[in-house]
């Protein structure tokens, strides 16, 4: 049975006392209750501004367990390092972890041999391709970088990942 939903109360803080990611601890209660005997888990953080973000939640060699979100992330959860916030912790039960835009959707639709080179990336290819189309905020601009990562995997200019 997959955990339920957790809201909690966290600081954004720094991967390190030097710097490095912004990131959120989650407490290993909380933790250990979605990751079981596994040190990651694909998540989906929904922030207070109601903004979501799907990220991996993971146990470190030293059992520290935490969020690494980025800079973009907070500047469109509307926070800044330090900032304490309530957020929203739920597995994300998507198929790649990361949502699949339309227009991609659309074009591995029509193209099987497309569909089934995508298919064969590894997970984290497969992401990086669909966090790249959906970054792009105009239909047009999705629809062309669908295309062309399409094409570029068809014609091999594009790395898949040790297979």
């Amino acid at each position: 049975m997959k955990p339920k939903p957790v809201k909690l109360k966290v600081l954004i803080r720094p991967k390190t006392s030097s710097g490095g990611y912004p990131l959120i601890e989650v407490p290993p209660g909380i933790a250990d209750n979605f990751l079981g005997s596994s040190n990651k888990k694909r998540m989906v953080v929904t922030f207070a501004n109601g903004w979501q973000a799907h990220r991996a939640l993971q146990r470190s060699k030293n059992g520290e367990t935490f969020i690494l979100l980025g800079g973009k992330t907070l500047k469109e959860a509307g926070l800044i390092l330090g900032d304490e916030t309530q957020l929203t912790l739920q597995e994300d039960t998507s198929k790649y972890g990361m949502p699949m835009p339309e227009e991609f959707q659309e074009v591995l639709n029509q193209d099987e041999e497309g569909r089934q080179l995508f298919e064969q990336l590894k997970p984290g290819l497969q992401r990086s391709f669909l966090y790249y189309i959906n970054t792009a905020k105009m239909v047009d601009t999705r629809i062309n970088r669908s295309l062309q990562l399409i094409e570029r995997l068809k014609t091999g200019d594009l790395s898949r990942g040790n297979q």
